[in-house]
């Protein structure tokens, strides 16, 4: 597995049955491949296999099981081997601080479970078959043929901006790449920040800062000989987080030699770039790139230029992309690119490995064309906030496999919210499609529209309802689709009015496995009681009762007089 050089992610994973369901009454494997499960890491900090942890993270919902098994399946029977090892060592998997006898016992069973399942004939057929593709098993090497960078595809996340399980990539002293927590990182950074490097950095004008794992250089032309020896440091395993540029002079072949090592064989998060003067062979400046921050997330890669792009800034962007080897999903913003959009295109076309983007601040029509004329026969993931603009650009479109638009508004009006199911349900190639509607009213006529969305279109996966009036009709609509199609796994009621009464096959499809996360709001409770007994039944007129509230305030105004009176008496007695 050390020999794999896996590089956008971690390569020790297992998966076991995310409820207590009774498998033993199970009767076939299609079943089987309804129910919930969840992916688990590993930290491989160590060489030795005892000293492996599981990560103190609650896993990740697997969506697809079938196809997921069909991909992993050979190499899921190597790394749930794993699992006696942690349960008889009383590891965690998830947030808790003791381990009681049934938790061990139940862990048993459901790994005694997944093991016979992954070891059916029938099961291991299914995979190698899907590996194999025409060759014997003899020919196959099942750990090589494992295809990392689309595990990422078959995991529920909310956030592919964070790392996964927070486990951080590093390069080990002889090359090798690991995934390890947060605590073996800061440990591993510490002993790092030891070694004779940080003097070699400062011998050549750099400044480290341990506390952070940050290198910077500052005002300094950084020659071949210096750029060698950061690449040699960062290639014996430096843990460096961030790598920061500010007013600095780099030749343009040895920034591309650099800019390699850093996004694709180093521990490096981040690199931040202000006034990098790019010089050409004879040492001039060929031109200067403004502020640019870079960041690196498992298989994502984020560029942020903070609304500073300009024409020289594209050159520098296109050597980075063209030095990408492993980052597959581009991360912008559209505000950057309000008056570049034909440069934007020329720098994603100079990068053909980008195929998943995920484009904040949207709203702007010429910012898709660019996306899609320059990526039109290979864009396969879109995520963005204002699909308003996109759907022109959608209907050409035969490439695109997933939608992603639940961090948006929400706030469509009945004509796009047609328009923008009317794309979706004559286009071919979406199969993964996430939603937001805000505000549905139950008079407005967008809750039919959704119904009947949901009744004919199978694809989608995640469905967020905010501030909105549900009937029972549209809670039964739902109920009835995802048992039809076992597609929608993330189902979300924020800020919504709904008949309690009418969620609890809901409730039931998420306890079943069906639906992975439903999230509602619970009702509030009623105000505590400052009444020490139920009130009696009050039967007195109003008449009475004005008289009443008038006696009380005439035996309030009495005893005022009284206690007056006493102070006084008692201050003439002294």
């Amino acid at each position: 597995m050390d020999q794999l050089q896996e590089y956008t992610t971690p390569r020790y994973f297992y998966i076991l049955p995310a409820k207590d369901y009774n498998l033993d009454i199970l009767d076939s494997d299609q079943h089987l491949f309804r129910l919930h499960f969840k992916l688990y890491f590993l930290c491989d900090c160590l060489n030795d296999p005892e000293k492996f942890h599981t990560v103190q993270y609650e896993g990740y919902s697997i969506r697809n099981l079938k196809e997921f098994i069909a991909k992993y399946g050979q190499y899921l029977q190597i790394t749930l081997n794993f699992v006696p090892l942690l349960i008889s060592s009383k590891e965690q998997i998830r947030n808790t601080t003791t381990v009681s006898s049934n938790y061990t016992d139940n862990m048993k069973y459901k790994l005694k479970f997944a093991q016979n399942f992954l070891y059916h004939p029938d099961v291991k057929r299914m995979y190698t078959d899907f590996l194999s593709n025409g060759k014997t098993s003899s020919q196959l090497d099942p750990i090589q043929a494992v295809d990392f960078e689309e595990l990422e595809n078959y995991l529920i996340r909310n956030d592919p901006t964070v790392f996964l399980s927070n486990l951080y990539r590093i390069m080990t002293g002889d090359g090798q790449i690991r995934w390890i927590c947060q605590k073996d990182y800061d440990l591993v950074s510490y002993n790092k920040g030891n070694n004779a490097f940080i003097k070699q950095i400062e011998t050549i004008g750099g400044k480290y800062y341990q506390a952070v794992q940050q290198l910077s250089f500052n005002r300094l032309k950084l020659t071949n000989a210096n750029v060698k020896l950061i690449i040699q440091i960062l290639k014996k395993g430096c843990v460096i987080s961030k790598f920061l540029f500010y007013q600095c002079l780099i030749n343009e072949n040895d920034f591309d030699m650099l800019i390699d090592v850093m996004i694709n064989y180093s521990s490096i998060q981040c690199i931040e770039i202000d006034n990098l003067n790019i010089l050409n062979y004879f040492g001039f400046t060929k031109y200067t790139s403004k502020w640019m921050k870079i960041s690196f997330t498992n298989s994502l890669l984020t560029v942020d230029f903070n609304g500073s792009f300009q024409d020289e800034t594209k050159y520098l962007f296109i050597r980075i992309l063209k030095q990408n080897k492993i980052y597959r999903t581009l991360q912008i913003s559209a505000n950057d690119f309000r008056t570049s959009q034909q440069q934007l295109q020329e720098c994603l076309n100079a990068n053909i490995r980008l195929d998943r983007f995920i484009v904040n601040n949207t709203g702007n029509i010429d910012m898709f064309d660019s996306i899609f004329k320059s990526t039109n026969q290979r864009i396969r993931y879109l995520k963005l906030n204002d699909p308003l603009s996109l759907f022109n650009n959608l209907k050409s479109n035969e490439t695109l496999v997933e939608l992603d638009i639940m961090n948006s508004s929400g706030l469509f009006d009945i004509r796009v919210l047609r328009n923008i199911f009317d794309v979706l349900e004559r286009h071919k190639s979406i199969k993964q499609f996430r939603l937001h509607i805000s505000s549905m009213k139950y008079y407005d006529g967008k809750e039919p529209l959704l119904m009947n969305f949901l009744t004919d279109y199978p694809f989608l996966t995640h469905l967020r309802l905010s501030e909105s009036n549900l009937s029972d009709q549209l809670i039964q609509n739902l109920v009835v689709n995802i048992q039809k199609y076992h597609s929608l796994v993330y189902l979300e009621f924020k800020q919504c009015e709904f008949n309690e009464n009418s969620i609890e096959r809901l409730k039931q499809l998420e306890d079943n496995g069906v639906l992975f996360n439903f999230i509602y709001p619970k009702p509030l409770p009623p105000p505590p009681s400052t009444q020490a007994s139920p009130p009696l039944k009050r039967t007195i007129s109003k008449s009475s009762d004005v008289g009443n509230r008038q006696g009380e305030r005439n035996s309030s105004a009495i005893g005022w007089i009284i206690l007056i009176l006493i102070c006084i008496l008692v201050y003439k007695f002294y």
